[in-house]
C-alpha cells in the first residue's frame, strides 16, 4: 500500500529507495508491475467517468467525492506553489 501510494503521488515518478524497499520485501518486477497497471486503470476509469459524468450508484452513495470549495484545498495538501512542478509530493506514511 505505500508503495501504491507513492506511485499514485509521486505521478509514476517512484526512486529508487521506495523501489529497493518493495524488492527487499520480497516483491518481483512483476507485482511493480501489477501496481502500476492497476493505479494506471484507475486513472483511466476515474477520468472517462468524470467525462462522461457517469451517475454514481445508489448503494455507493454514502461514499461521494465532494469537491472542496474554490481557494480551499483538503487538509493534508501542500498548496500548489509549494512544490515545483512535475516534484512528487512528499511521502506522508
Amino acid at each position: 500500500m505505500i508503495f501504491t501510494r507513492a506511485v499514485v503521488r509521486g505521478r509514476g515518478r517512484v526512486g529508487k529507495p521506495k523501489i529497493r524497499a518493495v524488492r527487499a520485501a520480497g516483491h518481483g518486477r512483476q507485482q511493480i508491475l501489477e501496481v502500476i497497471l492497476g493505479v494506471a486503470l484507475m486513472v483511466m476509469s476515474n477520468y472517462t467517468n468524470h467525462f462522461a459524468q457517469t451517475p454514481l450508484e445508489d448503494q455507493l452513495s454514502a461514499f461521494a467525492w465532494v469537491r472542496a470549495r474554490p481557494g480551499r484545498l483538503p487538509s493534508g495538501y501542500p498548496a500548489p506553489s509549494a512544490r515545483k512542478l512535475g516534484e512528487p509530493e512528499p511521502d506522508r506514511s
